[in-house]
């Protein structure tokens, strides 16, 4: 699974503000959402993205300290 695709985010309208939802390829339910509204579809997409990162930094780590199969 390349990492850069496996999640994707995805800026969603609601009334006159945007959300943002983090989303793995494959699965309905978003593994992270904005709790705050942005005002504009660029600031919501580019905190979700900062999200994103974070998110892929925190498996990358976990996956360091997991013992390696020998």
């Amino acid at each position: 699974m390349d990492a850069n695709s496996s999640l994707s985010v995805r800026v969603e309208r609601r009334g006159e503000k945007y959300t943002w939802e983090l989303h793995r390829d494959g699965h309905f339910h978003p593994v992270r959402f904005s709790v705050p509204v942005y005002w504009s579809e660029e600031a919501a997409r580019v905190a979700g993205n900062e999200v994103r990162t974070d998110h892929l930094a925190d498996l990358a780590r976990l996956a360091a300290r997991r013992p390696k199969a020998k």
